[in-house]
């Protein structure tokens, strides 16, 4: 499994707390654009919520969306926005990077988010500007012609130190989201419990 994090350098950003499924896909020329799924939950990608994100963080997930891909050159690398507005649900990108017949794809919010109703659900998603602007984005992008991104990092999970805590927040979230509702509204009011206790005697 690969795993990567894309985070801003700057001080004081907000950290890498939410995360996705990175999706292999192969070229073979079926289905409706000729992309078939190779690989499925093998590989993640961990983010800052995506109310926080800016165009640097777009450049900084593409790029790393780069690293699941085998070798190639990066003027054979090009990138595919797209934004699919859905009834009653918040509107779904999806971010992707091909070379060589081979793309890397990733959808914010999460396709298994495990969200405990519609309101959490939303506040995985994009907000309205950054959808507009990813709109304006049109495919392909030759990835080439995008710089990387100054102020955001792209490191490996096994690597990244600060990234430890929001990481355990998401596999406690993972770990919620097999439960059923009621024991999972159970599970949420004990850790609110035993974080209050925290706080009590810190003070």
């Amino acid at each position: 499994m690969s795993a990567y994090t894309v985070r801003s350098t700057r001080q004081h950003a907000t950290p890498a707390t939410m995360q996705t499924e990175v999706f292999i896909n192969e070229h073979t020329g079926r289905g409706l654009d000729g992309w078939t799924r190779s690989e499925t939950t093998t590989h993640q990608l961990a983010f800052p919520p995506p109310a926080a994100w800016t165009l640097e963080t777009v450049r900084g997930v593409l790029f790393a969306l780069r690293r699941y891909l085998p070798a190639h050159d990066i003027r054979e690398a090009e990138a595919v926005i797209t934004v699919r507005n859905r009834r009653g649900l918040p509107a779904l990108a999806s971010f992707a990077v091909r070379a060589r017949g081979w793309e890397a794809q990733a959808y914010v919010p999460s396709l298994r988010g495990g969200a405990a109703n519609l309101a959490e659900y939303t506040g995985r998603a994009f907000l309205a500007p950054m959808l507009a602007a990813l709109r304006e984005l049109k495919a392909p992008l030759p990835l080439a012609s995008l710089q990387p991104a100054n102020d955001i990092a792209c490191e490996s999970l096994d690597v990244v130190r600060d990234a430890t805590v929001p990481m355990v927040e998401i596999e406690i979230r993972k770990i919620l989201a097999r439960l059923p509702l009621e024991k999972r509204r159970a599970m949420l009011q004990l850790f609110d419990s035993v974080i209050d206790n925290i706080t009590d005697d810190d003070e």
